[in-house]
């Protein structure tokens, strides 16, 4: 497909994902079918393009799942204001991710696209978990099981080859599902406990990228442990516990 093309497809399904995002709805159903549109516009465009061009399958993963967890969070929040910020951004980021998609992007824009899904998927299942009080087998297996893809990308891109790609991938989920299981019991606002197992996943990505790229230093590790505390540690004390 020529260039221009692919982005004015990509400029047509990023509006259409805002659009159905950021409107009010007064039911569910109506809501999930116009998420339907763009998450299934998106999701065979880009598998036709992977097919035509060869790249591997893998690199579905971080924008399917970038849709999913946007639409997750934009029902989970209420606030129009912050409705229309969050897709505003969304938006913005997935257009710059998918503009050149599914040629090597920059690291930081990978880096970041792939944190903000996950922090995305955090905050709509929390939400999701918030408002219809599923049973707590349901949102951890869906964690698990969505970062058990998303590390699986991860690593897929990160090592070739390795026959242990699965395996590094089930501990990174495993070690998610675990902390988001126990925060699940935290009295507190569902924002906050994605904020707090967000934390987890934000420092197993970052220093798996860092090793696998030999790029691991103790002040690194320092650095993204601290910036992470002060993350979790912000959110806890301005929550509001619930008795």
């Amino acid at each position: 497909m020529p260039q221009k093309y692919w982005k004015i497809l990509n400029i047509a399904i990023t509006a259409g994902a805002i659009y159905a995002a950021a409107r009010p709805y007064e039911r569910i159903a109506p809501f999930v079918w116009y998420a339907l549109i763009p998450l299934g516009l998106s999701a065979a465009a880009n598998f036709i393009f992977l097919k035509r061009t060869g790249a591997s399958f893998w690199h579905l993963v971080p924008p399917l799942f970038f849709l999913v967890g946007f639409f997750a969070a934009s029902a989970a929040v209420s606030w129009p204001a912050a409705k229309i910020f969050l897709s505003a951004v969304a938006g913005l980021l997935f257009f710059a991710y998918e503009n050149h998609f599914p040629q090597k992007h920059s690291i930081f824009l990978e880096e970041l696209f792939v944190l903000a899904t996950g922090f995305l998927i955090l905050l709509g299942i929390t939400g999701i978990n918030f408002y219809f009080n599923l049973d707590w087998w349901i949102s951890s297996a869906l964690v698990f099981v969505l970062f058990f893809f998303i590390f699986s990308q991860q690593f897929y891109k990160m090592k070739r080859g390795d026959r242990r790609e699965p395996l590094y991938a089930a501990a990174g989920s495993l070690i998610v599902f675990e902390f988001f299981w126990i925060a699940l019991f935290w009295p507190v606002h569902f924002l906050t406990l994605a904020v707090t197992v967000f934390a987890v996943f934000y420092m197993i990505y970052m220093i798996s990228n860092l090793t696998f790229a030999g790029h691991l230093t103790r002040r690194k590790v320092y650095f993204h442990a601290f910036f992470m505390l002060a993350l979790v540690l912000s959110g806890l004390l301005s929550s509001a516990w619930q008795p």
